[in-house]
């Protein structure tokens, strides 16, 4: 009976994994769950080098510019137009942009596992999924701006509709092969190795047909063979014709292939340096090296002509990448899907060998198990490195953190919408709402070293734009000194972090902020970064400052976050520039980056609040007022509400627990004064939740005397009346000041505060030990 049952289990697993449906349905979910996983972390870091080129050029082509001829391009043309659909229908943004990557990403991974199914398996194809999804170079570029994931998905379909053509003979899986390639290419030419591959697997399909066709006499075959590559040939030449005919054929050679071609001699091939550096790529993920290994060998025992096709991707690629010039990191990228396809193969020979040893019991044949189970493993055992590898991608950048941002707030608040801008990374510009020159949207090194772009010609473009700033970001301008002489010479920089970060701006400004202090200094721009205020309770916060004369003190701005009765929930002071830029040495016109880490105190509310900026002289008491008269303020703020701190972290000078009616415990107090009659106290309380409140309850903080004569009182709701005792949740703390004044009239002698919560409807008090007020401390009142 056992025995029936084990049979009757393996038909229920064969049958399911016979299904069709069921098998596409697994394999779209997961390629969907992967997808919408990459979507909702497009902003994970920062673009890397080459994105911001990649985003500009389709960004200028949405607005109406025409490509090659207005907007240069060192790319084909078919990756800026399919972005630039994108901008078109759901706007220009970074996210945008990512999100075509992602959906070429999509149709990669469907390829690959088509591929392996068609090689080998369902298995070998959902695990050609995953592996391919999470080695580290796919995982990074495929939800980042760059060309290289949609060129390799693209040859990937070419090869597949290939495949498919062998197996079923259907003319439309040809053209659809020959589009594919020819869309690839028209992406990036980083694919030009994969273009012999369908050509071979039509040569393979009329010499090793897989059907009944293999009697046909040698000149039939030829005959056929001859007609399929006129076939192919007609469906890859189509779009390329199209694109010729569509935009400037020169122009387009000039920028998307002479260009590169040129820039070759830059970077001279150095072979002995070349493999071991192809081979370190490949290392990076050892697992997947080692089952495409293990899948290679499974193919080449078992003979299998496609699984040629997939090898010959990666030789042919390898021997592409030996002779690029430059070679980096992305480059290398189309190396990775053949051997997800072939580690792909290997898991389901495995699978394959593992049931049919476990149900027929042939201990003896068990060595393809052994081997497959051994290759899982090195791969698993590499898994916690491979997964940390992909983490450190998504936080990586090649622009310290808040850099970039603080370059884009600087020019939207110095610059007018309708202003151009010359840089070196457009994106930055373009972020910031402003323009930039469209021939200026690819300023890539190849640019400039083959002389594409000379100094002259950014001259000219700064003159002929009337640039409202100037900015240097990617070293890519410092390489043409005679610019950065005429650019000196003109504007007055800020250096944003480092050196290699210069932002030029005009003494003349198109907006230019009349927030100043003492007629001495302005405060130019200004951004706060919220982004980690609820994870650790810091606002970043940028000031950029200007020398409107030589300033002569020394002040160090004084930063408080307050609240509408401007009680301080916050402080940060310094110098400019983290102590490094003292007042006394700016001179007049000199623009100064002024980053500053502002921490909120533990127990801050949560509300609306903003920051005061108050420059103070170091060694004085002088404070710079601004020239209108009126606090300057930057906000609103939005603290949300965070989780408790822990006690010690609330620095309470007197600790005590009084429970008020089991709704609210005062955890204890702090208190300021000179305790002078006319004085003020300045209090604060530390309050505990206990349970959720239905009524509003009103703060009352008195000073009495012996008698209980009040001397002093300051009664309102829970921190200055913004945040009410109803808002309250169960175990939150709350930071509660108040300003109880000491009346004029206060006879010297010994006082004593109390504080507690009453309802203002009926002035009953919540209960506390016994009494209604809470006991503070006792103070002694004298001149």
């Amino acid at each position: 009976m056992s025995k029936y049952w084990e049979e009757q289990l393996f038909e229920s697993v064969k049958k399911v994994a016979r299904s069709k449906v069921i098998y596409g349905l697994v394999l779209v979910s997961l390629i969907g769950f992967l997808a919408a996983w990459q979507i909702g972390h497009l902003g994970a870091h920062n673009w890397l080098y080459d994105e911001a080129g990649y985003i500009a050029v389709p960004w200028m082509v949405a607005t109406g510019h025409t490509l090659y001829t207005e907007v240069y391009s060192p790319s084909p043309p078919l990756f800026n137009l399919s972005v630039a659909v994108a901008f078109k229908i759901w706007g220009n943004s970074v996210e945008v942009a990512r999100a075509v990557i992602v959906a070429y990403s999509a149709l990669g991974l469907l390829a690959a596992a088509l591929l392996a199914r068609e090689i080998s398996g369902r298995v070998a194809g959902l695990a050609a999924v995953l592996l391919l999804f999470f080695s580290p170079e796919y995982f990074r570029l495929s939800r980042v701006t760059m060309s290289e994931v949609p060129a390799a998905s693209l040859a990937l379909i070419s090869l597949l509709a290939s495949l498919l053509y062998w197996r079923h003979g259907r003319k439309g899986w040809l053209v659809l092969s020959g589009l594919a390639m020819a869309a690839s290419l028209l992406v990036k030419l980083v694919t030009l190795f994969a273009l012999p591959l369908p050509l071979l697997s039509l040569a393979l399909r009329h010499l090793y047909p897989l059907t009944s066709n293999a009697r046909r006499p040698p000149a039939g075959k030829m005959k056929g063979m001859a007609l399929d590559f006129a076939l192919w040939a007609a469906s890859f030449c189509l779009p390329i014709l199209l694109c010729l005919l569509i935009y400037d054929p020169r122009a387009m050679y000039e920028q998307a292939v002479a260009l590169h071609w040129q820039g070759r001699e830059f970077h001279p091939v150095d072979y002995n340096r070349r493999g071991p550096r192809i081979l370190g790529y490949l290392w990076q993920d050892q697992g997947l090296l080692m089952l495409a290994l293990g899948g290679s060998l499974s193919c080449w025992l078992r003979r299998s002509r496609q699984a040629l096709l997939v090898i010959a991707w990666f030789l042919l690629a390898t021997v592409m990448m030996a002779n690029q010039a430059p070679l980096t990191a992305h480059h290398m990228l189309p190396m990775v899907p053949p051997l997800a396809i072939l580690a792909g193969v290997m898991a389901q020979e495995g699978w394959d060998s593992w049931l049919a040893l476990i149900r027929h019991g042939r201990w003896r044949r068990a060595l393809l198990p052994a081997v497959s189970v051994a290759l899982v493993a090195f791969y698993l055992v590499n898994w916690p490195a491979l997964a940390e590898s992909n983490r450190q991608a998504m936080a990586g950048t090649n622009t310290p953190e808040g850099l970039v941002e603080d370059a884009i707030s600087l020019l939207e608040q110095v610059t007018a919408p309708g202003d151009f801008v010359i840089s070196d990374d457009p994106l930055i510009v373009l972020l910031a709402g402003r323009n930039i020159p469209p021939t200026l949207s690819g300023a890539d090194w190849r640019r400039l070293r083959v002389g594409y772009l000379t100094a002259e010609q950014l001259v000219a473009l700064s003159d002929q734009y009337d640039a409202s700033a100037i900015v240097f970001w990617r070293e890519r301008f410092d390489s043409l000194p005679t610019y950065t002489q005429w650019v000196e010479a003109r504007f007055e920089a800020v250096e944003i972090g480092t050196p290699l970060h210069r932002l030029y701006l005009p003494s003349e400004l198109s907006r230019s902020p009349n927030t100043t202090f003492g007629h001495k200094i302005q405060l130019l721009a200004s951004r706060v970064d919220e982004t980690h205020l609820a994870s650790t309770g810091q606002l970043k916060v940028t000031l950029f400052w200007r020398a409107l004369r030589r300033v002569g003190g020394d002040y160090g701005i004084y930063l408080k976050l307050v609240n509408p009765a401007f009680h301080i929930w916050g402080q940060q002071d310094s110098r400019p520039y983290h102590d490094g830029s003292p007042t006394w040495t700016w001179r007049e016109g000199q623009i100064i980056y002024d980053p500053r880490q502002l921490e909120l105190l533990p127990g801050t509310p949560p509300g609306e609040y903003h920051i005061e900026i108050i420059p103070v002289e170091i060694y004085g008491t002088e404070a710079l007022e601004a020239d209108t008269g009126e606090p300057v303020l930057l906000g609103p703020i939005k603290v949300p509400r965070r989780p408790p701190p822990p006690l010690e972290a609330l620095d309470i000078e007197h600790p005590l627990e009084a429970t008020l009616g089991d709704k609210v415990r005062l955890l204890g107090y702090n208190i300021e004064s000179g305790f002078r009659p006319g004085d003020g106290i300045h209090l604060t309380l530390f309050w505990q939740c206990l349970a959720g409140m239905e009524q509003d309850y009103t703060v009352f903080t008195h000073l009495v005397d012996g008698e209980s004569r009040i001397w002093g009182q300051k009664d309102n709701p829970p921190v200055d009346g913004l945040y009410s005792t109803t808002r309250w949740q169960t175990g939150e703390i709350v930071r509660d000041q108040y300003d109880l004044p000491i009346s004029p009239d206060a006879p010297v002698g010994d006082y004593k505060i109390e504080a507690g919560m009453y309802l203002v409807e009926t002035g009953e008090r919540l209960p506390v030990n016994g009494g209604d007020a809470v006991q503070l401390s006792e103070v002694t009142v004298a001149w």
